[in-house]
């Protein structure tokens, strides 16, 4: 399997992908938010999908991919909300509360 970069890959038409979990959090901006690096990676990353999309490649996923991302945005907007919480000196709740 060949390695690309992202910065400079050019899907073609017709083309199919498969993206890592991580790649998806990156374009979801998951891992965007946090510091300059991921910035920059959540952008080049989202820059590939915005082309990818616009050939009309196929991209292919899984359940397990998708539940594995949805758990882990949930907990990423859990992590947010409570830390705006402790700003108003609130208590921290857990996932199970933060899903009702």
């Amino acid at each position: 399997m060949a390695n690309y970069s992202a910065s400079t890959f050019s899907p073609k038409k017709g083309n199919k992908y498969f993206f890592d979990t991580n790649i998806w959090y990156f374009i979801h901006g998951v891992y965007g938010s946090d510091d300059e690096i991921s910035k920059k990676k959540s952008n080049k990353y989202s820059k590939l999908y915005k082309k990818i999309l616009i050939e009309k490649c196929l991209i292919y996923t899984c359940v397990e991919q998708i539940n594995e991302l949805a758990h882990s945005i949930s907990r990423w907007y859990l992590k947010n909300f409570n830390a705006e919480r402790k700003k108003n000196d609130k208590k921290y709740i857990d996932i199970k509360e933060f899903k009702k």
